[in-house]
């Protein structure tokens, strides 16, 4: 291994697109028709039945009131009767239906959305998933889905239903009275042209998704620090800022209430319009008054039947800004390390190339002068001060950040060729899970018995524990409130050795750890991994907590003449050089 000691470059770099946005609301539709193609069929055929219904039992009630109304004459009211209440009784049963099927629909659809926005969340380069704030997350994967999956219930079943009735409506008109079929058409698009006139645009609908994400981020982050901002007496503080961003929601909220509530009124004058035309073109046309009856009150159910199209409309603008949020969670389309092929897993370690590697941040690229070769199975200990580079170094290795020119090969390739599990970062602000021990240690490995969790937290030193103290079934509550900083590292590092990871990279793992327990836990890499590559990074100050000899460190050292760019986001010091012994 070759160390050679010069000054890293840092330019700015703009960060890549990735392209997820793509056709957001397509690949959501696909995903409905494969999920819930049935239910939806149901859904849409008993909704077109059902304003069938409303318009035939309209157009029948009202010729029936009048023949009813007429002169004495040879008239059976049976057939007519009970035509009204067979059309009742299937607008009912219809409707009944299609609010089940819709439902089911949408059920179906947003569990099959969670669950890949989970899965596309996770496959998400880290500098990615970690650009969303906490509760913007949660508001996505909550408020978002559930705004696209009421697409069905709350669009798609209204569209139909007032398809079905202006269809059936332009039928009978054009049938009976000709001359009021255009009005009608007319009159129709006229109610959908005032409800896109006044819905929300697609901006203000996103602003609205804006504000309601950082209010939920807000909340969700001063609960996560309650007893913290409790002890400092800034609870009124913070709330007070929790009053202003619901105020500020509240505020957006009652102006979209306000456009949709002049949309409805302009649609009820649309609608009222029509219906006098149309009443008026029928008598002009002199029809029996039966018929006559018929034609308005069939009118009057499809022009009904349209009441619901500006909220239908208002609620798809939603749907569609819900679609392009979510999809900021899928896979980028330009993935680290994108076109290769992942590597079959490998026993033993892998062996670790650097060679002047430039180490792309979101604004700037950072390129340490290092050279060194590392064979497979070996310990190496990176240490140095805050800001010397070793933790870019370990994210660069995990795959986290992607390098431009020079040489970083995991194993001979990059990292990105190589499958979850078999190289393993643990960072030093690693997070462990609310549940028990065991179900995070089976995050890593699924099939992990009980026994083995014990053994593997008796490796790092969590057991034996006094009794009712911890254990693979101690709950940890949400922010592992229960475990002490030391603890938490040590559950993070069997997390780690659950996986059997071929190359471990370690971040500040003595952090909380005396020297007596940093040995415990650090020594069971070696027991457990024998043959595995490690590489850890420490400050300098905690040399005497490792385990392994000197001659396994490697020393990076900072020029505090130098001064971070100031346009970065992750400040790396200028003037960073290498120096040290080989492994």
């Amino acid at each position: 291994m070759t160390l050679s000691m010069m000054t890293p470059s840092i330019t700015s770099k703009a960060r890549p697109s990735t392209g997820s946005g793509r056709r957001p609301v397509w690949g959501s539709l696909r995903l409905l028709f494969a999920t819930a193609a049935p239910q939806l069929a149901a859904g849409t055929a008993l909704a077109a039945l059902g304003a069938g219904a409303s318009i035939g039992l309209m157009g029948l009630a009202g010729w029936f009131l009048v023949m009813c109304a007429m002169p004495p004459a040879a008239f059976n009211f049976y057939p007519p009767s009970g035509g009204v209440r067979a059309l009742a009784l299937t607008r009912i049963a219809a409707g009944y239906g299609q609010r089940r099927a819709n439902h089911a629909a949408a059920l179906r659809w947003l569990l099959a959305l969670r669950a890949r926005l989970f899965s596309d969340a996770s496959r998400l380069r880290l500098p990615e998933l970690r650009a969303f704030a906490a509760g913007d997350l949660v508001d996505r994967v909550m408020a978002d889905a559930e705004t696209l999956a009421g697409f069905v219930p709350a669009t798609l079943a209204p569209t139909v239903s007032a398809l079905a009735a202006g269809a059936a409506t332009v039928l009978l008109l054009a049938v009976v009275v000709p001359s009021a079929a255009p009005v009608f058409a007319l009159g129709a698009a006229l109610t959908v042209a005032a409800a896109a006139l006044t819905a929300r645009s697609p901006q203000r609908v996103a602003k609205v998704a804006a504000a309601r994400a950082a209010a939920r981020d807000l909340l969700v982050t001063t609960a996560a620090a309650a007893p913290e901002l409790a002890c400092l007496a800034a609870l009124d503080q913070v709330g007070a800022q929790i009053i202003d961003r619901l105020g500020e929601l509240r505020a957006r909220r009652r102006r979209a209430d306000r456009r949709a509530a002049l949309a409805h009124s302009g649609a009820e004058v649309i609608r009222a319009a029509t219906l006098l035309a149309i009443t008026l073109l029928t008598l002009s046309a002199k029809p029996t008054p039966a018929v006559a009856a018929l034609v308005v009150f069939a009118v009057a159910a499809a022009l009904d039947a349209c009441d619901p199209l500006p909220a239908a409309l208002r609620h798809a603008i939603q749907a569609v800004i819900a679609a392009r949020r979510l999809a900021a969670l899928t896979t980028p389309a330009d993935p680290l390390g994108g076109g290769c092929t992942p590597l079959r897993l490998r026993a033993g370690g892998l062996d670790v190339r650097i060679h002047h590697p430039a180490v792309r941040y979101p604004t700037r690229t950072v390129t340490p002068d290092l050279d060194l070769a590392l064979p497979a199975g070996t310990v190496l200990v990176l240490s140095g001060p805050s800001g010397s580079g070793k933790t870019t170094i370990l994210r660069a290795l995990a795959g986290e950040l992607p390098t431009e020119g020079g040489q970083l090969l995991v194993g001979g390739v990059p990292p990105a060729h190589h499958p979850a599990g078999q190289v393993v970062l643990v960072d030093h602000d690693d997070v462990v899970f609310a549940g028990t021990l065991a179900d995070n240690l089976r995050l890593a490995d699924p099939t992990l018995t009980h026994q083995r969790i014990g053994a593997l937290l008796a490796a790092v030193g969590l057991l034996p524990a006094p009794p009712g103290e911890l254990g693979p079934d101690t709950l940890i509550g949400p922010g592992a409130r229960v475990l002490s900083g030391g603890e938490q590292r040590r559950v993070c590092l069997a997390r780690a050795l659950a996986a059997r990871p071929a190359l471990l990279l370690l971040d500040e793992p003595t952090e909380g750890l005396d020297t007596t327990a940093a040995h415990h836990a650090l020594g069971a890499i070696t027991r457990l991994l024998p043959e595995a590559t490690v590489i850890l990074a420490v400050h300098d100050r905690h040399h005497d907590q490792l385990p392994w000899p000197t001659g396994h460190h490697l020393s990076l050292t900072v020029d505090q003449r130098s001064t971070p760019t100031p346009a970065a986001d992750h400040p790396m010091p200028r003037g960073a050089t290498t120096n040290g012994g080989h492994p």
